[in-house]
């Protein structure tokens, strides 16, 4: 029986150590993939804030050249914009094209 459960305390003692030198490797591993995506969440936010940067910027350059905006009242409208006038048969009544 001594025999038997030394080896058996052997081969569980071997495999504990196994399991913590993997336990080892995947601490590393997440420590590594941790690092990882830090660095990619701060480059992310450097490429955001250079986006948002750009956008104020156009946005500031828009509202510099855009034109005053025009009066909305019918008589101050340009003739390019004005409704074009009623057709003969519009006047009288009828549809425009063949009878």
């Amino acid at each position: 029986m001594s025999r038997q459960y030394k080896g058996m305390q052997e081969e569980l003692l071997s495999k504990v150590n196994a399991l913590e030198a993997k336990i080892l490797e995947l601490k590393d591993e997440l420590e590594r993939s941790t690092i990882a995506i830090d660095e990619l969440r701060k480059e992310k936010a450097q490429e955001l804030a250079l986006k948002d940067a750009e956008i104020a910027d156009q946005k500031q350059k828009m509202e510099v050249r855009a034109p005053q905006p025009a009066p909305t009242s019918r008589a101050a409208r340009p003739a390019s914009l004005a409704p074009p006038p009623p057709t003969a048969c519009a006047a009288r009544g009828r549809r425009a094209g063949p009878p």
